[in-house]
């Protein structure tokens, strides 16, 4: 069984940021597809990996995988290196306006949306994390979901420094499910109650310190 007496520690051994030419592109795509299979997100194979290609091509940044904390649950994952993943995307000025507004469905999202490196950023999206099927599924799930999350805020932390000037940005997030929606409020995110996505969901926003002493 696996243990629960302490949360997993987030170590820079634990992520890969993916990039379309190290191999790993067709892996987040399928575990991407895997996540959202029977959802309003759902996005054929084709369509996932065009649009993961587009956002990679647009800031090398935007989708990390993590990498399993514990020895144990690798044995007990089939030998999956990586536990799940998470996508943080900087919104350019269209793409905040259109998405924050609710004009804009997950499935619509292009790179084109997008700010590049070094670009003026405002707004930060959470657009996706998710875990393995085959950990999601097992009770090691309920350790590990939380340690996605707090990955998450690592990845947003990372975004944030290619584009903040002032100190503080608006990082926005969504969810269906009230596990993680909990889990963003205990992570101080609130309810905008003027705000809904156009696949209908509440949008939940935070105001986050950069912690970067120096730009990238």
């Amino acid at each position: 069984m696996v243990s629960r007496s302490k949360p997993y520690s987030l170590s820079p051994d634990l992520i890969h940021f993916v990039a379309p030419d190290d191999g790993y592109l067709d892996f987040l795509v399928a575990l991407n597809r895997e996540a959202f299979e029977g959802s309003r997100f759902q996005m054929t194979v084709k369509e996932l990996s065009a649009r993961n290609t587009g956002f990679i091509d647009k800031h090398p940044k935007v989708f990390m995988l993590i990498r399993n904390p514990s020895t144990e649950m690798e044995q007990a994952g089939d030998g999956y290196r990586f536990v799940g993943y998470t996508c943080v995307l900087p919104l350019n000025e269209v793409g905040a306006d259109r998405y924050l507004n609710g004009l804009l469905r997950d499935r619509e999202v292009r790179a084109s949306l997008l700010c590049g490196p070094r670009e003026p950023c405002n707004h930060i999206l959470l657009f996706s994390i998710a875990l393995g099927s085959q950990y999601s599924r097992k009770p090691s799930g309920v350790i590990l979901f939380p340690f996605l999350l707090r990955c998450a805020e690592y990845h947003i932390q990372t975004i944030a420094q290619f584009h903040d000037d002032s100190g503080r940005i608006t990082v926005w997030a969504h969810s269906e499910f009230r596990t993680l929606q909990k889990l963003l409020e205990k992570r101080g995110f609130t309810r905008d109650p003027q705000r809904h996505s156009a696949d209908g969901l509440g949008l939940y926003s935070r105001k986050l310190e950069v912690t970067t002493t120096s730009k990238r």
